[in-house]
C-alpha cells in the first residue's frame, strides 16, 4: 500500500483509501481518507498544518468529483490525532460532523487539557462540540465483548466503531470490511505511553481481549495504526497477543503528566550527563589499550580490543542527545520529549555495549556503573522506581572493597604468572585498561575500625561510591577523607579536601544513594548519607 496517494480498498470494492502516514512520535498521529462512490470519510485529523493541506486538499479534489463529506472520526482525543480539529479553522465546517467516544467529545467541549495529553505536549486547547458522541446511549457488548456501532459509509459500505478503552478511556477502532483502524491500540502498553493520563490497564486488558477475537472473527486482513505503516493482520494480531501477557506486569505504574515528565526530565539531564562521562573514561582507556598494542605490533589484539565499543557510533548517539538537550534548554521542546530523546539514546547505546568484550580491558565496577545508570532511566521512563535491594551489611567494609577495586593490581593477572602468549596479552591489556585513578593513600577512611552494621543495598552503594571517588580524582582532589560514625544510624561522609559538587552532581549522587537507602545532604565540599541500624528496622 503507498502512502499518501489513492489505493483500492482492501477487499472492499468500490472504496479507496488514502493513507497520510507519518513516522512515530507525538507531535501528529497517521490520518486515512476513504472514499466511497458519493462520498469520502477522515479518520483522525492529526496536527501538522502540511498535514491538514494535503488532507483538505484530497477532500476538496473529492468534492470536486461531486462527492460529499460525511464526516471526521477520531480514534481517541489525545492532541496528536485531533490537533488540526480543534485549532485549524478550516476544519470549523466539520466540527458537526465529527464521531468519537462520548467522553472524548466530553473532553473537547471542557477543554481537558490532561486527558487530552495538550498540557503535556505544551498544546493549548479550545473547546469545540462535536455533532456525533457515540456510545453515548446504553449500548450492549457484542459478539466480542465490545461495545459497538454501526454508521453507514454508502449504500452498500458501513463503518462500524468498536469501544477499545485502556490507552485512553475514549479509545475507539474502526472497521469497514476486512481493514481496522486501531488508533494507539498497539502502543497502549509501551513505555512512555501506558500510565499517561486515563490510561486504564482492567480496561486495556478487556480490550485487547475483544480484539483477539474480532480479528479473526470479522477475518480482519490489514490493521491500520495511529502511528506508523500499516501492518497485516497476522501481524498486529500477535502483537496484541503478547500485550495481553505484558499489560498483566504492569503493577502500579506512575502516571504520566506533566509533573512526571519535568522530573523525569532533570534526571534524564543529569543522568545523561553521568553516562557521556563514563563512556567517555571507558573510550578513552579502549583507544589507548588498542594503540599501545598496535605499536607492540599486536595488530589482530589491537583490532579485537577496539572492537568492543563503537566510540564513532556512541559519540554520534551523545551529539544528537545534546542537539536535541540545546533546543530543549531554548524552549523548543516538552519535557516528556526529552524524556522521549534519553529513553531512545539509552537504548541504543545500551544495544552498542559489549559487556563481556569490556570486561577483558575495564574493571567491573567500572562497567556496573555504565550498566545501572542504563538500567535506572529505563525503569523509570517505564513509569516505576528503580528496585532497592536493601539488606543488612557493613558500609566500611563495602568502602574498603571499592578502594581495593581502585587498585588495577587487585584484578589483575600479574604478566610474569601467564604461561602462554594469550594469557600474557590479555594480563598485559587488563594493566594497561585498569588505571590507577587514585593514588595510594589518597582515601583515608576513619571511624572505621568497629564497623556496624546498617540497612543498605550493597551495590547501589558500591557503585556510587566508585563512582564518587572517581568523581573527586577526576576535579582534583588530593585528599578524600571517608568518616564513617555509629549511633542510632549510621552515617558516611566524604569529604575531598577541595570543593567538587555542582548543582548537577549534587543533584546525581542524590538520588544514587538514596536508591542504595540513604538519607543525604551534599553541598559543593562534602556529601553526607544517613543508613539505619538493624535494630532500628522493624
Amino acid at each position: 500500500m503507498q502512502p499518501n496517494r489513492w489505493n483500492a480498498f482492501p477487499d472492499e470494492e468500490g472504496l479507496a483509501l488514502y493513507p497520510f502516514i507519518r513516522k512515530i512520535d507525538t507531535i501528529s498521529s497517521n490520518s486515512y481518507i476513504i472514499s466511497s462512490p458519493n462520498t469520502c470519510i477522515l479518520i483522525d485529523t492529526g496536527g501538522l498544518p502540511e498535514q491538514t493541506e494535503e488532507l483538505l486538499s484530497v477532500i476538496s479534489e473529492q468534492h470536486s468529483q461531486k462527492k460529499g463529506f460525511s464526516g471526521i472520526f477520531l480514534t481517541h482525543t489525545h492532541i496528536d490525532h485531533c490537533f488540526s480539529l480543534i485549532n485549524n479553522p478550516r476544519f470549523s465546517p466539520f466540527v458537526r460532523l465529527t464521531h468519537a467516544h462520548v467522553s472524548g467529545a466530553k473532553a473537547l467541549i471542557q477543554e481537558d487539557s490532561e486527558i487530552t495529553q495538550a498540557a503535556l505536549l505544551g498544546k493549548q486547547m479550545k473547546a469545540i462540540e462535536i455533532g456525533h458522541p457515540l456510545f453515548s446511549d446504553d449500548e450492549r457488548p457484542g459478539d466480542y465483548g465490545l461495545l459497538e456501532t454501526s454508521i453507514p459509509l454508502s449504500d452498500e459500505h458501513e463503518i462500524i466503531a468498536y469501544h477499545t478503552p485502556g490507552h485512553s478511556p475514549d479509545s475507539t477502532c474502526y472497521r469497514v470490511g476486512r481493514s481496522l483502524f486501531i488508533g494507539d491500540t498497539l502502543f497502549a502498553g509501551a513505555p512512555g505511553v501506558a500510565g499517561s493520563v486515563g490510561w486504564s490497564r482492567p480496561d486495556l486488558k478487556r480490550s485487547l481481549q475483544g480484539l483477539l477475537r474480532l480479528i479473526p472473527g470479522e477475518e480482519i486482513e490489514i490493521c491500520f495504526s495511529g502511528h506508523g505503516n500499516p501492518i497485516p493482520a497476522q501481524t498486529a494480531f500477535e502483537s496484541i497477543r503478547a500485550m495481553t501477557e505484558e499489560v498483566e506486569q504492569l503493577d502500579d505504574i506512575a502516571t504520566i503528566n506533566t509533573e512526571w515528565a519535568r522530573r523525569t526530565a532533570e534526571l534524564a539531564y543529569d543522568l545523561m550527563a553521568e553516562i557521556d562521562e563514563t563512556l567517555t573514561v571507558i573510550s578513552g582507556r579502549i583507544a589507548f589499550v588498542s594503540h599501545m598494542l598496535g605499536e607492540l605490533e599486536e595488530g589482530v589484539y589491537a583490532d579485537r580490543i577496539s572492537s568492543v565499543i563503537d566510540a564513532s557510533a556512541v559519540d554520534d548517539l551523545l551529539a544528537r542527545y545534546y542537539e536535541f538537550s540545546e533546543v530543549y534548554k531554548r524552549g523548543g521542546h516538552r519535557d516528556i520529549h526529552l524524556v522521549q530523546k534519553a529513553a531512545q539514546i539509552a537504548g541504543k547505546i545500551d544495544r552498542l555495549i559489549d559487556r563481556g568484550g569490556l570486561g577483558v580491558v575495564i574493571e567491573p565496577h567500572l562497567i556496573d556503573h555504565l550498566q545501572g545508570l542504563i538500567n535506572d532511566y529505563m525503569t523509570i521512563f517505564r513509569g516505576y522506581r528503580p528496585v532497592s535491594s536493601l539488606t543488612t551489611t557493613c558500609p566500611a567494609r563495602l568502602c574498603k572493597r571499592v578502594m581495593d577495586a581502585l587498585s588495577p593490581s587487585s584484578a589483575s593477572t600479574s604478566i610474569l604468572d601467564c604461561d602462554s602468549d594469550e594469557a600474557f596479552i590479555q594480563a598485559l591489556v587488563q594493566q594497561m585498561g585498569r588505571v590507577q585513578v587514585i593514588g595510594d593513600g589518597a582515601v583515608q577512611i576513619t571511624g572505621g575500625d568497629d564497623p556496624a552494621d546498617a540497612i543498605i543495598d550493597p551495590f547501589r552503594f558500591e557503585r556510587a561510591i566508585y563512582a564518587l571517588l572517581l568523581q573527586c580524582a577526576a576535579s582534583g582532589a588530593g585528599h578524600t577523607g571517608i568518616t564513617i560514625d555509629s549511633g542510632d544510624q549510621v552515617r558516611v561522609t566524604v569529604c575531598p579536601d577541595r570543593p567538587i559538587m555542582n548543582e548537577r552532581m549534587g543533584k546525581f549522587f542524590t538520588q544514587a544513594f538514596s536508591l542504595a537507602g540513604g538519607t543525604v545532604e551534599s553541598s559543593s565540599e562534602r556529601i553526607a548519607m544517613t543508613f539505619p541500624q538493624k535494630q532500628n528496622i522493624i
